[in-house]
């Protein structure tokens, strides 16, 4: 739904799936699935990375800590330079995204 809706969904239901996604992938099961679909997971997240809704920015952020504790994960986020956009993000960011970001 992320994927393909993500234009047309409104801010309550992007808090709500991101939400949902986040406490997803606190489980075993939930990064199992994400590591299966790592990239595309990864591209999505980064789409939504700097949402102008903090809430949001703030479950991709967890997302991202949970699904990057998976090693194929890494991997994949180091193929797509993820820690470089991290950083970008870092300074533009608040204070209170950039301890996130870390």
């Amino acid at each position: 739904m992320l994927g393909n809706e993500l234009d047309s969904m409104s801010e309550y239901s992007l808090e709500y799936s991101t939400a949902l996604l986040m406490n997803l992938t606190l489980r075993k099961m939930g990064k199992d699935k994400c590591e299966r679909i790592g990239v595309k997971v990864l591209n999505q997240l980064l789409q939504m990375i700097d949402h102008k809704n903090e809430q949001v920015r703030t479950y991709v952020n967890g997302i991202l800590y949970s699904v990057l504790s998976r090693h194929s994960v890494r991997k994949n986020a180091r193929d797509m330079n993820v820690k470089d956009i991290l950083e970008s993000m870092m300074e533009s960011s608040d204070e209170k995204f950039i301890m996130q970001y870390k």
